[in-house]
């Protein structure tokens, strides 16, 4: 494990370059002293610069999207950080949940960054965990520090998760969450402003256009969906900024399993990088 870990941070000098790749000490689920790598990436200009969590999907940090976006919100004046919460097999989201609070809390840290000014964003299992860390259970048992995120802003993060925990729907399976997360997890949220990029076309979600609106339409709780938005790409399946795959998931089609495609389009892509710049930079 030591011995891959050190060679995906090789790779990242080479591919990053000027990022630089740290080691964040925090405390697990279970309250144990731990420890995750990340690489975060920094503009050269003076002053206290606006910073953004990235969180990579379940094809793992190595596969390197996040690497798209870290150099995006780098070149536009943003303070990026990857945690590296896996290299290939995903992780139960609850272990997750401590590494992303751990990335607020180090960036708050920084002296180029304005504490105050921490979005995170996420690509599927990390837009899902977007979602889940913008509820407000979740920040009373682990965003103990006092930082909050600014702003949250799920890619593609299977929407019908949510809706199944808000309606209580226990017909369907629910992507893992269902032994730690209890029923109203998603009843309270931290109302923040969120932004939710999804693929009309996406087979998680049924190919169902609706799925996130419906999510958000659901939420009992008023602020938190006064303040959410979603933007549907029309033709775009999961993963659009990702490269061409085809498999059979549990999770596809709403939790009834199915065969799901990953289309790449760099136009989707491209569009959606400006809907981010646009909201993370607007007050």
């Amino acid at each position: 494990m030591k011995r891959s870990l050190a060679l995906l941070l090789l790779l990242a000098i080479c591919i990053y370059g000027q990022a630089e790749t740290i080691s964040i000490n925090f405390k697990d689920i279970n309250g144990e002293k731990s420890s995750f790598e990340a690489v975060v990436k920094a503009p050269k200009s003076e002053g206290k610069k606006k910073a953004l969590v990235i969180l990579h999907h379940s094809g793992g940090w190595a596969a390197g999207t996040t690497r798209l976006y870290a150099d995006f919100f780098e070149s536009n004046g943003f303070v990026t950080l990857e945690p590296i919460m896996f290299a290939k097999r995903s992780i139960p989201y609850e272990n997750a949940i401590p590494e992303v609070f751990a990335s607020l809390n180090y960036l708050a840290t920084r002296d180029d960054v304005d504490k105050n000014q921490i979005s995170v964003m996420g690509l599927s299992y990390g837009g899902l965990l977007t979602t889940i860390v913008a509820t407000q259970w979740v920040n009373d048992r682990f965003n103990l520090e006092g930082s909050k995120f600014k702003k949250f802003a799920p890619l593609y993060p299977l929407c019908w998760v949510g809706e199944r925990f808000i309606t209580r729907d226990a017909s369907r399976k629910n992507r893992g969450l269902k032994e730690f997360f209890p029923e109203e997890f998603m009843d309270k949220w931290v109302g923040a402003p969120m932004l939710i990029l999804s693929g009309a076309k996406d087979s998680y979600d049924d190919q169902d256009p609706k799925a996130c609106q419906q999510l958000i339409d659901l939420m009992p709780d008023d602020t938190q969906k006064s303040m959410s938005k979603n933007i549907v790409f029309e033709n775009a399946t999961h993963a659009w900024d990702q490269i061409y795959s085809n498999f059979y998931t549990v999770s596809g089609c709403k939790g009834r399993g199915c065969s799901n495609t990953n289309l790449p389009d760099s136009a989707v892509t491209e569009q959606g990088k400006k809907e981010l710049l646009k909201f993370f930079t607007s007050e």
